[in-house]
Order: C-alpha cells, then sequence, then structure tokens
C-alpha cells in the first residue's frame, strides 16, 4: 500500500461510508454460471490451512475438472478464467479462482474450500448481457444515483483484457453516473471471501 508518498509493505484499509441524506446499497456480479454439464460434488478431501481441494466426491479434483470442461491440456489451473469453481451457499455462488495444482490430485485455490462443501464447476457467460442486468438493477434502484464504488478482481481485469472488454466495461459503468473503482486481490460479500467478482456499492 502506499499512502502520501511512502510504502508500506505489511498494512490494510478501510473505508467506512455514511450516507446522511439516502441510502446506500452492496452488489455482487459473478459473471459464470453452472457448467451445461451442472455438476454439483462435495469436497470429500481437502487442506483448508493451504486452501488446498483433492477430492470432489471421492474422485482426484484435477479428473472431475477435466472432464466436466472437457480438458485435456496441460494447464489445468490456467482455466480458471473460464472455469471457476464455485461454492454453494443456500442460493448464492461464492467464486474460488485455481491457483495451481496440488499434486497428481489437487488444486491450491485463491479461496478456502472446506470438507464437504458443495461446489460447482463454473463457466462463463455472455458478460455484457450481466452487466447490462447489473446496470438495470442499480439504475431502478437508485433512479437519483449520486455514485458508485466498485472492487474488480484482479482476474476480472485479466478476463477483459484477453476479450479486449474492458474499455467497454468502464464505458457502461460510468454510465451509471460517477464511478470509482479499483483492482483487488480478493474481494468479499457479506461474509465470504470470493474471488473472479465485482462487488461494491451504490448510493444516492
Amino acid at each position: 500500500m502506499i499512502c502520501n508518498g511512502k510504502v508500506y509493505h505489511d498494512a490494510s484499509v478501510y473505508l467506512l461510508l455514511k450516507n446522511l441524506t439516502g441510502k446506500i446499497k452492496a452488489y455482487k456480479e459473478n459473471l459464470y454460471d453452472a457448467h451445461d454439464n451442472n455438476v454439483r460434488c462435495i469436497a470429500t478431501k481437502v487442506d483448508p490451512e493451504t486452501c488446498a481441494i483433492y477430492e470432489l466426491d471421492g474422485r482426484p479434483a484435477q479428473q472431475v475438472y477435466a472432464e466436466t470442461i472437457g480438458y485435456k491440456g496441460s494447464d489445468l489451473a490456467g482455466q480458471t478464467l473460464f472455469y471457476p469453481l464455485g461454492r454453494m451457499i443456500g442460493d448464492e455462488c461464492y467464486l474460488i479462482s485455481l491457483k495451481e495444482p496440488a499434486g497428481k490430485d489437487g488444486f491450491i485455490c485463491y479461496k478456502k474450500v472446506n470438507f464437504m462443501d458443495i461446489i460447482t464447476i463454473m463457466e462463463l457467460k455472455d458478460m455484457h448481457m450481466i452487466n447490462e442486468d447489473t446496470i438495470q438493477q442499480i439504475r431502478t434502484a437508485f433512479p437519483k444515483i449520486q455514485g458508485m464504488f466498485s472492487v474488480n478482481c484482479v482476474f476480472r481485469h485479466d478476463l477483459f483484457q484477453k476479450k479486449h472488454y474492458e474499455e467497454t466495461y468502464l464505458d457502461m459503468m460510468s454510465a451509471v453516473g460517477s464511478h470509482a473503482g479499483m483492482i483487488g486481490l480478493g474481494e468479499h460479500f457479506n461474509t465470504q471471501h470470493v474471488n473472479q467478482t465485482m462487488s461494491g456499492f451504490a448510493f444516492d
């Protein structure tokens, strides 16, 4: 972190906002949905301390993942931009990015996976349509919006770069109203740590 020209190597920043005249609402945008094969698995062998997942439904996690997305190459973890994992909690899905292989069977993830978590293999959907839907939700809730603050996961930035979509995305967000955003390494929504997600809030 850099503040007033000084670099802090081990620091956190907190921003507390209170709207004195209107409301604030939090938003989470996920560009993915369950893979067309719609596989829901139980995490049956994990190491939460290292964010490793080794088995899904008692089978090697790498094997289940490769079969589901139909991938036969060697860079399985590198497919996370298009096929992340999702942790289901009720009706909400919180994304999990793959970091690297864990031995021959598993993955090290950027989000902790717990024993018996319900894990879904996700796939990228129509980004533009999802962005438009998010913007419409914001405009409906805030007819006189004053501004919006958002944090986009660095993997979303990488995805937008690969798809040559970043300028389009920024133009769409700026059209909502005053918008300030940043790129983050791990976001939160409600009580959950998430990957590959936009989290933010709008206020009037």
